[in-house]
């Protein structure tokens, strides 16, 4: 039970009292009771006075207990803003300190019970100290939580940098009667935005040196595009005059290659008939070494053609082994000359496919003459043909070194030519035309080997749709 509790009580005991002296004087100047009633009503006040006394003895013990844990509160909540980890003041209006906790005296270096009194601006840096009052007043006038940054100058120490927050206490008239304020001691952390800030500077100067850097070196990419430009602009220019040139003298000298050919076909029908079996093989002789070199212009002549982009098929209905035949026939003498053997094993009945007989002739031709140049003497090279699976195979297998596996890819290259085979004759140009040619046919090549035992090139092409 509170003080205030307590007046009204006290209040009846002391109107209980007057009225008992009342009762008393009265009873002088009145004519005298019998003792019996005096001493009843004296029995009567005494039991009141001391029921009013029972009761103020247990308010005062009550009173007792609350100011005792009223106390114990203020001791623990005393406790906790003193042992804080932050630093806590309690000042006036003004700013003069009422309260510190330990922390707060650690981080001003002044003894606890010495701060109370001590304006709070006194341990502002002097040049800051016009810009505290002036946020201070600013406070007071209406403002409830702030944060400022401040600088601490202390007597013995450097100065450092600190945070105050600061929130005013208000009375229900809305007078600030006091100012409750948190320091903290923020000196790593602007150490830290220093160091950001000048990571930050040092990266934006790396940046920019590594954009002129970057700036330069696009530059000199630049101007090098343009020479490679340049350089592969006149590539190509040579390369269409040289192709232009090859295919001019190509063509001019296709022309009487033709020619021979023709006469010595007729030269060799007449030595038949005499019977003239040395002219005969010196012609054919002749003529053999006439169709390499027929060969060797006509790939020139399609490779002009493929690489310009105007190879064009003259397709129809034909059967492969009337021009396999003739292809063999072509090629016997060569093969004799080579000490080769030659077979020619063809499937009967096989059926047609469509194509240009041309085209198809110089893809059997360039396959079987590169079979027969890597092909040793006593060698055989077997031409055969077969119908699998709706497709007309023809195989060309020799009995030469055979290839590699590491080989096989770059195998159709144009001029691919291995190291072991530059002193062979060609231009390796022979499998890069026949593998498109065979292509713009819609058909593949295919090739099996194992080194040691020879290889065979394998042309697949579709059956002609009746």
């Amino acid at each position: 039970m509170s003080a205030s509790d307590w007046v009204p009580k006290i209040a009846a005991l002391q109107r209980q009292a007057e009225v008992l002296q009342q009762w008393v004087a009265k009873s002088r100047a009145q004519p005298r009771v019998s003792p019996a009633e005096t001493t009843e009503e004296l029995n009567t006040a005494l039991e009141e006075l001391q029921v009013a006394g029972e009761e103020l003895r247990q308010q005062h013990e009550e009173l007792l207990g609350a100011n005792q844990s009223a106390e114990a509160q203020r001791r623990r909540y005393q406790e906790l803003f003193n042992f804080a980890p932050d630093g806590y003041l309690v000042t006036d209006a003004a700013g003069t300190i009422q309260e510190a906790n330990h922390a707060a005296a650690v981080l001003l270096s002044v003894a606890q019970d010495f701060l109370a009194g001590k304006p709070l601006v006194t341990f502002i840096a002097k040049p800051e100290r016009f810009g505290f009052r002036v946020r201070l007043g600013r406070l007071l006038e209406g403002g409830q939580v702030e944060e400022w940054e401040v600088r601490i100058q202390l007597r013995s120490n450097v100065p450092f940098d600190a945070s105050l927050r600061v929130a005013a206490v208000r009375n229900p008239a809305g007078e600030v009667v006091s100012l409750r304020w948190l320091l903290r001691d923020i000196t790593e952390r602007k150490l830290a935005e220093e160091a950001l800030r000048r990571a930050h500077a040092g990266l934006e100067i790396r940046v920019r040196e590594r954009t002129t850097e970057l700036a330069k070196t696009n530059a000199e990419l630049r101007a090098e595009i343009a020479e490679r430009k340049q350089a592969e602009e006149a590539r190509e220019a040579l390369e269409q005059q040289r192709a232009e040139f090859l295919s001019m003298l190509t063509h001019d000298i296709r022309n009487p290659l033709g020619i021979i050919l023709g006469y010595a076909e007729l030269l060799l029908d007449e030595v038949r008939e005499r019977g003239a079996e040395e002219e005969e093989h010196l012609l054919k002789r002749l003529k053999s070494s006439a169709l390499t070199v027929h060969s060797l212009v006509t790939n020139y002549l399609d490779l002009s053609k493929i690489e310009a982009g105007y190879l064009t098929l003259a397709k129809q209905c034909l059967r492969l082994d009337e021009l396999l035949s003739r292809v063999w026939q072509q090629y016997e003498i060569e093969a004799q000359h080579r000490h080769i053997t030659l077979d020619l094993q063809l499937q009967p009945q096989l059926p047609a496919v469509e194509g240009d007989p041309l085209a198809l002739e110089r893809v059997f031709a360039n396959l079987l003459l590169n079979a027969l140049k890597f092909t040793p003497a006593l060698g055989r090279v077997t031409i055969r043909s077969a119908q699998r699976n709706g497709e007309v195979v023809v195989a060309i297998a020799d009995t030469g070194p055979g290839i590699t596996p590491e080989e096989i890819p770059t195998l159709f290259e144009k001029y691919r030519r291995s190291e072991k085979d530059k002193h062979r004759e060609g231009t390796g140009l022979g499998l890069f035309i026949a593998k498109a040619l065979v292509e713009a046919h819609g058909g593949r090549i295919e090739v099996e080997s194992v080194p040691g035992q020879g290889a065979c090139f394998s042309v697949f092409l579709s059956i002609a749709r009746v």
